[in-house]
């Protein structure tokens, strides 16, 4: 049941199986088992949700899979499907990247612990020069 909605979204975001799963960071088996369960964890569908930039109560909202990302900006979408074409090391990269600029600006997000604007920018220079040295 809710294992074909993750598909549909899924093949309606032009995402693979191992796209999906890179950028929810989880193994590839991973998407096919929740594509195929009648009742994936709820952590699961979470997970898919934000990465395809889409709230997690228009999941289970009766609208048809194929209209649930109509509202996604086009932006959203091109960047999601240049993420998933990034290396490992690259997503790695820019996983960090984020991290840390959540951290910065004090997101509400309990999964960051706050940083000192020094720390910030020490560590954006860090990655910065990581990311120039892979280019």
């Amino acid at each position: 049941m809710y294992g074909k909605k993750i598909k549909q979204l899924r093949k309606n975001a032009g995402l693979k199986q191992a796209d999906l799963a890179k950028l929810v960071g989880v193994s590839r088996p991973n998407i096919s088992f929740w594509e195929n369960a009648d009742y994936p964890p709820l952590e699961a569908i979470d997970k898919i949700c934000k990465v395809l930039g889409m709230e997690l109560w228009r999941f289970f909202s009766e609208d048809p899979p194929e209209n649930q990302l109509r509202d996604i900006p086009s932006r959203y979408a091109d960047l999601i499907n240049e993420i998933s074409q990034l290396s490992k090391g690259e997503y790695d990269d820019l996983f960090e990247i984020i991290s840390i600029y959540l951290r910065k600006n004090k997101t509400t997000s309990s999964h960051y612990p706050t940083i000192t604007e020094q720390d910030f920018d020490k560590a954006l220079i860090n990655y910065t020069e990581r990311y120039l040295r892979i280019m």
